[in-house]
């Protein structure tokens, strides 16, 4: 049975495998679960604790919040006035580029925040992230992962086709 101060709003961590109820509740009522092999997911419905297997499409989402390290990073948050030249300055540091590729519309031919950079070694990247995840460029905080795709995306027109016929 579930104690009638964990019922309501919860916060799930995997990582110390703890529920944590009401922020004014004592610590030890916290609800301690194994996570088992793969993890599991909570839900606390009233009296009754809940452990589901994740599906597919959660461990798609596990996958594509933790990317395994590759020589391609993710850089998000980008200026609008951020270079690709600008990019090169901050990750040479780390290592040798072998491209910087920043996302534009192509519409307005605008940036669209984000790029990628791709290292030669998987090393590098791996520092590059380290290092430069949070850093302030062109004003803006930046936000760097590893990419989660092997190869750029197929281009689309970039308009809605409407329903074939």
């Amino acid at each position: 049975m579930v104690p009638a101060s964990l019922q309501g709003t919860h916060q799930l961590d995997l990582g110390p495998k703890r529920v944590q109820g009401d922020p004014g509740q004592s610590p030890d009522q916290d609800l301690n679960l194994d996570q088992g092999q793969g993890g599991v997911l909570v839900d606390i419905i009233q009296d009754h604790v809940h452990v589901l297997d994740p599906t597919e499409d959660q461990e798609a989402d596990l996958i594509a919040a933790n990317p395994d390290p590759n020589c391609c990073l993710g850089v998000f948050g980008l200026s609008l006035y951020t270079t690709e030249r600008d990019l090169r300055e901050v990750f040479n540091k780390y290592g040798p580029i072998a491209d910087v590729s920043i996302v534009y519309d192509q519409q307005s031919r605008r940036s669209r925040g984000f790029a990628f950079v791709y290292f030669e070694s998987v090393d590098d990247a791996k520092e590059a992230k380290e290092r430069a995840n949070g850093m302030e460029l062109d004003g803006r905080r930046i936000r760097v992962d590893f990419s989660i795709t092997k190869r750029p995306h197929t281009p689309t027109p970039g308009i809605y086709m409407g329903r074939p016929t």
